[in-house]
């Protein structure tokens, strides 16, 4: 994938990826970053609860950084107590860099959906997460390659 991504909310979400071997970073408010990696087709901004478990089992080989993050997710759980936990919003402007696949942007539900054509740029919002899937790259949820 190749996209420029500025979260356009109040805090850093994580930004992580199960391809190339586990990469997370975090998306501080109102900084672009530049995602230029061609061998991830899948991308996670935000708290997607099955990713999550992937990405604490992969912990150990990650970088300090992917701790504090799982960390801090986790964090947020406990401190809640008995409070039922409610999906922090996600919002980011999202650039698609890529020469020609789309990209498809699952809004927190794992239903709706907004496509995010080559050189457009969309700002996504949604309770908990985004997921980021590049057309003709990426299987679809339960499918084969496009």
């Amino acid at each position: 994938m190749n996209l420029t991504l500025t979260n356009t909310g109040a805090v850093a979400v994580p930004v992580a990826s199960t391809d190339e071997g586990g990469w997370v970073d975090a998306l501080e408010p109102n900084v672009g970053y530049e995602v230029n990696r061609p061998n991830t087709s899948v991308i996670i901004i935000g708290n997607k609860p099955d990713v999550q478990e992937q990405l604490q089992q992969a912990a150990s080989i990650m970088s300090e950084l992917a701790k504090k993050l799982l960390t801090a997710i986790a964090g947020r759980k406990e401190n809640v107590g008995d409070t039922p936990i409610v999906a922090e919003t996600v919002s980011v402007d999202i650039r698609n860099n890529s020469s020609s696949d789309a990209v498809r942007v699952i809004l927190g539900d794992g239903v709706t959906d907004v496509t995010v054509q080559h050189g457009a740029i969309q700002n996504c919002t949604a309770p908990g997460y985004l997921e980021l899937r590049e057309l003709g790259q990426a299987p679809q949820q339960g499918g084969t390659p496009d």
